[in-house]
């Protein structure tokens, strides 16, 4: 069976997959680029180039969104993925829809990223929506958080997350009626486990699907479940903070306690959370 975002097929229907099965306003598709956009700006500084990484870039749009909204502004942007697949996608799209097409494009994964980089020095570092949960244990979490520590400005650099809420990930067994369904992408089957037994607090799910190219072929991913709270702990025991906080899609907060009571009780809606490095671990 063949992990999705590696094959060629399915990274060429990954535009189209996302306009059918991505629900505008749960997702904040309309806004979270400009969440995005105003992070990025907190990041600059005068005088000086802003590096801006797209972590799990897939075919590019965010990268193309982020160049068009600063382009008079002194930035190097750099989109990083674990598909190659999906890559080709990004530097089709990116050569075809602009102009003077100066993004690169690299290929690694959330645990080694460091390792591409030529600059060690980013100033932001965006995560897309769902990314993260595709780092299934924890040592793969804290591979990832190691090579933020590795790249991130300290102190002036921002990191970027969108996490999910469980009800998204978390899924039963699908009812399978394809009778009138046109769609080239079938959940098949869905199989739950039950992570850290101890907290019976995180889940990690594997969905099949079948996708009729033709040929029909079974492709799979699977996701983690992420518990807020735990999360930041994490971050916080890596020595970094969190500053800022998206709850509803529209607005970009300070992070304080309010916020915090808040995140504990959410179990509906995404969040985006913004982190500093607080101490130069180089």
């Amino acid at each position: 069976m063949s992990y999705a975002y590696d094959v060629d097929e399915f990274s060429r229907y990954y535009d189209t997959f996302v306009a059918n099965h991505v629900t505008q306003d749960a997702y904040w598709v309309d806004t979270v680029c400009e969440i995005y956009a105003e992070i990025i700006q907190r990041t600059f500084i005068d005088n000086q180039q802003t590096i801006i990484i797209d972590l799990g870039c897939g075919t590019g749009k965010d990268l193309i969104y982020f160049e068009n909204y600063f382009k008079n502004k002194n930035i190097k942007l750099i989109g990083i993925d674990h598909s190659q697949a999906m890559l080709d996608r990004a530097k089709d799209k990116l050569n075809n829809q602009l102009t003077n097409n100066q993004i690169e494009l690299l290929h690694g994964d959330l645990t080694n990223f460091a390792n591409c980089l030529e600059t060690k020095i980013i100033d932001c570092i965006l995560l897309p929506a769902g990314t993260f949960h595709h780092l299934i244990t924890d040592d793969e979490r804290q591979k990832f958080i190691n090579n933020i520590q590795q790249t991130l400005r300290p102190h002036t650099g921002l990191f970027a997350i969108y996490l999910m809420p469980d009800c998204y990930i978390y899924i039963g067994e699908p009812s399978i009626d394809n009778s009138n369904n046109q769609d080239r992408l079938q959940l098949i089957s869905v199989e739950n486990t039950q992570q850290n037994n101890n907290n019976n607090d995180e889940w990690i799910c594997k969905q099949t699907f079948e996708f009729n190219i033709p040929p029909k072929i079974e492709l799979s991913w699977q996701l983690r479940t992420c518990n807020i709270s735990k999360f930041i702990q994490l971050f916080l025991q890596n020595n970094f903070e969190p500053v800022f906080c998206c709850l509803n899609g529209k607005e970009l907060l300070s992070y304080d306690e309010n916020i915090s009571s808040l995140l504990n009780n959410n179990n509906s809606t995404p969040v985006i959370l913004v982190f500093r490095s607080i101490k130069n671990t180089n």
